[in-house]
């Protein structure tokens, strides 16, 4: 569900970038009432994703009329909160937040977090915060040229995650989204870069590393999904046997 097209960051690299040039919005009460419907009718559903933007960038008043209706629409299904607030904005998590978030369990935090130098006290104390109201957490990177492309920052990041309770989830390599291509790493070096995080990290601190696929054939994970083709591109396979190419350089 992407709720909003707002968020508290510009990430440049970002797909999602260009929307929040549009009209500030969150859900309609007629939209979340519309996607309640298809839930109710639909309850082999077994997770909800809440995105945006960033969810969290609203109103409590909207954000939790939202998640009133997902629960009563299905009272098993996780609720997975897709965040980049507790990054850049970690004084919006309270601790009177949480405990009302609380009773739409389950849910779960992901943490969108791409250097270590981004978890700072502001952010480590809000991290604290989730974990100690009972919500788990697990985190989202996006591997960045000149930014995190390398092992020891990459590391770092991982076991301090692992170290707040935060579970590394994805390393993502960077979208084929157009304006992006200066921010994006060869997939030659993040393969090579994961190779050696595999030797230096536990099974519990090391992400699992993938892609988007170009053509909506979903995440892909890598090495096991990609072929190199030839110099210049990849083959992207996905788990249904629909291929893809990827350029090697931006």
């Amino acid at each position: 569900i992407r709720s909003t097209n707002q968020c508290a960051a510009f990430c440049r690299f970002c797909f999602r970038r260009n929307i929040q040039t549009e009209q500030e919005v969150f859900l309609t009460k007629d939209t979340i009432s519309g996607i309640s419907k298809y839930i109710k009718t639909h309850q082999e559903i077994r997770e909800i994703l809440v995105s945006g933007g960033d969810p969290l960038f609203s109103t409590d008043s909207w954000f939790f009329l939202l998640m009133q209706s997902l629960r009563e629409a299905n009272r098993k299904a996780t609720i997975r909160i897709c965040t980049r607030i507790p990054i850049v904005l970690p004084e919006r998590i309270t601790s009177n937040f949480l405990t009302l978030l609380r009773t739409y369990n389950p849910v779960i935090f992901v943490i969108h977090c791409n250097h270590p130098d981004e978890l700072d006290s502001h952010t480590r104390n809000a991290i604290a915060m989730i974990r100690e109201h009972g919500f788990y957490a697990f985190s989202q990177t996006v591997l960045l040229k000149m930014i995190n492309d390398d092992v020891k920052t990459l590391e770092t990041l991982f076991s301090e995650l692992y170290q707040l309770g935060v579970i590394p989830y994805y390393l993502f390599q960077g979208d084929l989204a157009q304006g992006t291509s200066q921010f994006r790493v060869p997939i030659s070096k993040g393969l090579a870069l994961y190779n050696e995080l595999r030797k230096r990290l536990s099974g519990l601190e090391l992400p699992r590393y993938a892609v988007d696929a170009p053509h909506g054939l979903g995440k892909i994970y890598l090495p096991e999904g990609c072929k190199r083709k030839d110099s210049n591109n990849w083959t992207l396979t996905s788990p249904d046997g629909r291929t893809s190419f990827y350029p090697e350089e931006p």
